[in-house]
């Protein structure tokens, strides 16, 4: 299914016709040899997923970095508290 463009600049299927477009898509059908693919711009559901992509990454992006920041700051928590414990261990040896 082809698409064509309507007097409103816009894209749609090419079995889609409405009454203002009656002329023009006759014109159109003329112009576009038959079975050749026609570049189909972006739309505008396109251009929102494509923001929303870049939503997601950043968002992504933003969570590996809180993850990693959390997971090194446990080791800095946990390699401290170890070195207290030896610390206590070797001044109060169990009996």
């Amino acid at each position: 299914m082809g698409y064509r463009r309507t007097s409103r600049n816009t894209w749609v299927p090419k079995h889609q016709d409405s009454d203002e477009d009656e002329g023009v898509a006759v014109a159109e059908a003329e112009d576009e040899p038959e079975g050749e693919e026609r570049f189909r711009p972006p739309s505008s559901s396109d251009t929102r997923f494509t923001a929303f992509e870049a939503r997601m990454l950043a968002m992504h992006e933003a969570q590996n970095k809180f993850i990693q920041d959390s997971f090194t700051s446990m080791q800095e928590e946990q390699r401290q508290f170890f070195a207290e414990m030896r610390t206590f261990m070797a001044r109060f040896p169990p009996p």
